[in-house]
């Protein structure tokens, strides 16, 4: 509970079990290098995560049924992050399968039970999409 946290401003995220500052929603899917970019969230790097030129998010939603998460902002999708707990995920900025809306670097990926909906995740089609040194694995469309 944010009454839990002792840094006054700090909020509870239910499903990391940590206290930051509150996410800034206007961040979700923007740009970023570091976690100080992304306050109150989470940046997926290019270097660590593969995300083309590195994704802010909000960690710790639940994608398991029963499991105890965050909520996402408006506009974004808990999806599976590929690390940690895979009961928990992060919220990414949604979408509609077959239109724009994506980040270059990014495609909508149709969400399980859904044609249309979907959420904005890593799909390099080209070295251009990634930061050099990184290049484009256009098998798990990750930069590397």
């Amino acid at each position: 509970a944010d009454t839990d946290c002792t840094r006054m401003g700090d909020v509870c995220n239910r499903g990391t079990g940590l206290c930051t500052a509150p996410f800034m929603s206007t961040l979700e899917g923007t740009p970023c290098t570091s976690d100080t970019a992304c306050a109150g969230g989470r940046c997926m790097t290019e270097a660590t995560f593969g995300y083309p030129g590195g994704m802010c998010v909000y960690p710790g939603c639940s994608i398991t049924t029963g499991v105890t998460g965050s909520t996402c902002p408006t506009l974004s999708t808990c999806v599976d992050d590929g690390v940690g707990s895979p009961d928990l995920g992060i919220c990414a900025p949604t979408c509609t399968v077959g239109a724009t809306g994506c980040r270059a670097g990014y495609a909508c990926v149709a969400l399980a039970g859904s044609t249309t909906n979907g959420a904005c995740e890593p799909s390099c089609t080209a070295s251009t999409d990634c930061t050099a040194p990184h290049t484009c694995d256009t098998t798990t469309h990750l930069c590397h």
